[in-house]
Parts: C-alpha cells; structure tokens; sequence
C-alpha cells in the first residue's frame, strides 16, 4: 500500500516553519462538516473540514497506521473511549447451566 493511492498531494514536511505535539483531539460533525478541536498544551485550535477531505484525511491515516503495523508486527489500541477493554478471562454464566439442565 502506498500514500499516493490517496491522491493526496505531495508535501514537505521538513519544510513546517513549526511542529506541535497534540494532547487531545475532539471531533463531531456539526451541519454536515467536521469539527476538530485540537488541544496542545494550553493552546487550544479548532478546525472545520467538509466531508469529502475528512474521509481522506481518516482514510490516508488508516492505512499509514496500517502499514506501520504491518511493517513492525505490533497493533494499536485503537478502541474509542466508550468502547469497553476486552478481557482475556472468560466467565461461565449460572443461568447457561441452568438452561442446559
């Protein structure tokens, strides 16, 4: 898998006059665009994306993560924070042997 296939234009990224790590993002689609919030430190910067460039940005970020993963042997947690941790403890419900009986 290559980035190009997005047809997403070449940039330099050496070339950012200034890089900052971000804290939090936050993001909803309001009235048919996305809203990004993007936390960093104390400063706090919004954005607004329509659709179409929002599907590409989340579409080229996926399959560079992808990669990565692939290339590395390892996986992200990329659980949403309602999404529940699976465990690996399996329980055996009373009621099923109830039922079974």
């Amino acid at each position: 898998m290559r980035y190009a296939s997005i047809t997403m234009p070449q940039y330099n990224f050496d070339a950012v006059p200034e890089k900052k790590y971000v804290d939090t993002v936050h993001l909803r689609i309001i009235h048919g665009l996305l809203n990004l919030v993007v936390q960093s430190g104390a400063t706090t910067t919004a954005y607004v994306l329509q659709l179409p460039l929002a599907k590409k940005v989340a579409k080229a970020t996926l399959q560079q993560v992808e990669e990565i993963e692939t290339k590395n042997n390892v996986k992200f947690d990329d659980r949403l924070p309602h999404e529940p941790m699976p465990t690996p403890f399996t329980f055996e419900n009373p009621k099923d042997e109830e039922k079974k009986g």
